[in-house]
């Protein structure tokens, strides 16, 4: 998109806005837009809310369930308000049903007939949510981790299910958090939407673990202890992202030195270490958590500089 350069009096440089993007921001006489410069551009942005409710039709129909999980999951993460969708029977009307009440935070119901259901957002989506979001999936991905070392640590596996229900709601928070950076087209979007897919993925780890303790017969306690070396790497691994988390919120690029060199400490130990069975499985998991985690830092610095 290109426009010309008007100018005004001697020293005054006019540009006009693009009529699509003011409909969109409801931008009137009078209102005011921020300018950021970046780099050898300008940033144009404006703090109204969207205008247009952004809508649209889709079709499930011949789609498995992975699928529709994805596409409905993308549709919500790109910005649509509105989302009327074609079925063809019950499991898939009952696949929507689920995935709007465990990852479409703030959307309902507003129309069901026969094979069209409409799903629409009813709740106003502030930017300035997103901040306390963000550190909320954070917090609970972390406390994730530390509940379930003390699960290993007392053998208490009983709480082992309600510790998993927390990765859906890191789900939630990560999707909502996506959702507004893209409906509100942040600065550095790109590196923040990483972040925030990336700590989505971490979580997923923690699952994974309690998924591998759940194949485990029922006598777990006595037949499955878990090594003391391995709780310690978990430990180490949860500290490690905790690090991160304080990174992102309180950034100083000399604590980087800090955290590499816990990274060199944990990687030697893991690689110490002979283990097998349960064990060896989720010490697997806890390295890829681990690496995913220092995939924080060039988009943490990113945003930082």
């Amino acid at each position: 998109m290109k426009r010309k350069v008007i100018q005004i009096a001697d020293k005054t440089f006019v540009i006009s806005l693009p009529s699509e993007w003011v409909k969109r921001f409801n931008i009137s006489k009078g209102d005011e837009i921020d300018l950021k410069e970046f780099n050898d551009g300008l940033i144009i942005s404006s703090q109204n809310q969207l205008g247009a409710t952004s809508s649209i039709r889709i079709n499930i129909a011949n789609l498995n369930e992975r699928v529709i999980r994805w596409y409905l999951s993308a549709l919500h993460k790109a910005g649509y308000d509105e989302i009327e969708i074609n079925y063809i029977d019950k499991d898939q009307l009952k696949l929507i049903y689920e995935l709007m009440k465990n990852l479409f935070t703030g959307f309902n119901i507003i129309s069901e007939t026969k094979n069209v259901v409409v799903l629409k957002s009813i709740s106003k989506e502030n930017k300035e949510e997103f901040d306390a979001a963000l550190r909320r999936s954070f917090r609970i991905t972390i406390s994730m981790g530390s509940e379930l070392i003390e699960c290993l640590k007392t053998k208490n596996y009983e709480r082992l299910p309600l510790i998993k229900e927390k990765e859906l709601l890191n789900n939630q928070l990560t999707n909502f958090c996506e959702r507004l950076v893209n409906k509100h087209r942040f600065e550095k979007s790109v590196f923040l939407y990483t972040i925030i897919w990336n700590l989505e993925k971490i979580c997923d780890n923690y699952k994974y673990i309690i998924n591998e303790l759940g194949k485990q017969d029922t006598n777990i306690n006595l037949k499955t202890p878990i090594s003391k070396e391995l709780i310690n790497i978990f430990e180490l691994a949860n500290n490690y992202l905790e690090q991160y988390y304080d990174l992102l919120f309180n950034f100083d690029i000399k604590k980087l030195n800090t955290i590499d060199e816990n990274k060199k400490q944990i990687n030697s130990k893991t690689s110490a270490l002979k283990l097998s069975g349960l064990d060896k499985e989720i010490l697997n998991h806890l390295i890829v958590l681990i690496t995913q985690t220092t995939d924080f830092s060039a988009s943490i610095i990113a945003m930082n500089v």
